[in-house]
């Protein structure tokens, strides 16, 4: 029997509610331990966002979007909280989040507690790479990926190093590289048909307009240029300026949550650029 016909648009909406409640605290929370005495709704933004791709997703792939709605809208519940905490150093964010989804969930006392435990599950999956193979987390697997690209992606991405003080250039220098190289192999990244399709649309036009971007800035004299190389099955995407490289070092090493990328250039008049990033995880 699947209980997840029991939870009504009703009781779908309370447990919004409460969950972009908590989400925003968490976030404030974070922004004063960081000096930044500011109310802001990139967490709650992204989770609304994940949990309307989700469902999305699981309506074309013949799957109740229910439980993988939840599960999207609490998938980075633990976020701030593994952040600010050293306790939590070493352990899975995702873990983190499934534990605080589970205290939540059963907290509120509107679902029966083997929905608790599936939303719990989708959580804790979330990024294992067997688990995939569980089409629920495949589902907000795919719709968590997907929210990097297209024009929502791109308004997320420069606003969210915009408010963290960070120019126009330094953002192209040193944050584009990986953003450029995830939109590349997004394709790679996703699981289901419906995600490879979105992938493909979403793709397309965030490509566009980063590539009008940077054609507009070197109309204004910037003089950028993308370099790209290959890594295995994906595509590495480099900003870089358009002048004499005297020396680049790269490295890739395995860090706790990824493949790590990173450059080091030195130029002509000795300008250093550097930047790293993580390599998607491509399928």
């Amino acid at each position: 029997m699947d209980m997840s016909k029991n939870i009504d648009e009703a009781l779908l909406n309370k447990i919004e509610h409460h969950v972009i409640g908590i989400l925003e605290d968490l976030e404030y929370k974070y922004n004063l331990a960081q000096g930044l005495d500011k109310r802001t709704r990139f967490l709650v933004s992204h989770s609304l966002r994940v949990a309307n791709i989700a469902k999305y997703i699981a309506e074309r792939e013949d799957l109740d979007p229910t439980l993988v709605y939840i599960a999207a809208l609490l998938h980075d519940l633990g976020k701030f909280v593994w952040k600010k905490n050293r306790e939590y150093e070493g352990a899975r964010e995702e873990e983190i989040s499934a534990r605080y989804a589970e205290n939540i969930l059963v907290g509120l006392n509107l679902l029966d507690n083997e929905i608790v435990k599936n939303i719990k599950e989708i959580i804790q999956k979330l990024y294992g790479e067997k688990e995939l193979s569980d089409k629920r987390v495949a589902i907000l697997h795919d719709a968590d990926a997907l929210d990097r690209v297209g024009y929502h992606g791109v308004y997320t991405f420069l606003s969210k190093w915009t408010i963290r003080g960070e120019d126009l250039e330094t953002i192209i220098l040193k944050r584009l590289p990986g953003e450029l190289t995830y939109i590349q192999n997004i394709e790679k990244v996703m699981v289901t048909k419906t995600g490879k399709k979105l992938a493909r649309l979403f793709k397309e036009k965030a490509i566009k307009f980063y590539e009008g971007l940077l054609r507009e800035l070197n109309q204004l004299g910037f003089n950028y240029a993308l370099k790209i190389e290959e890594y295995k099955n994906m595509k590495i995407v480099c900003v870089i300026k358009n002048k004499e490289i005297i020396s680049s070092d790269k490295n890739i090493e395995k860090k706790l949550k990824c493949m790590w990328y990173s450059m080091r250039i030195k130029y002509i008049d000795n300008e250093i650029q550097e930047f790293g990033f993580c390599l998607p995880e491509t399928k």
